[in-house]
């Protein structure tokens, strides 16, 4: 059940928990990977989803608590900032900076559309 929301709206507000979660994330990964150092941040935005997945499917009868899941899991997912910084870092250059920009954000978006063809 999608209670409190009709069908149609709950198809909607699914994914909007996970982007609301990510923002937030999105937010704040910078100044934690000025802290604790980008790889360990980055290597943490690998695992962490991993693990909110399956605390999603376990969540999956339940609509409140998925979406919960959904926003839980973005908040740990939200790393592109972290990784456009480490980009920043390792390449000196304006020329290899710009490339290497749009490979990390043309990457990021193939796959979250890839993620939500093959899901």
């Amino acid at each position: 059940s999608t209670y409190p929301f009709d069908f149609a709206s709950a198809t909607y507000f699914i994914p909007m928990a996970g982007l609301i979660g990510i923002a937030i994330a999105s937010v704040i990964s910078g100044s934690i990977s000025d802290k604790l150092g980008r790889k360990n941040v980055l290597l943490f935005g690998l695992g962490a989803p991993a693990v909110g997945s399956i605390i999603k499917w376990l969540c999956r009868k339940s609509f409140l608590k998925f979406c919960l899941a959904c926003f839980l899991n973005g908040l740990v997912s939200g790393n592109l900032p972290v990784a456009l910084a480490y980009v920043s870092d390792s390449f000196p250059s304006k020329k290899e900076k710009d490339k290497e920009y749009g490979l990390a954000v043309a990457t990021y978006v193939i796959g979250q559309s890839m993620g939500g063809l093959i899901a």
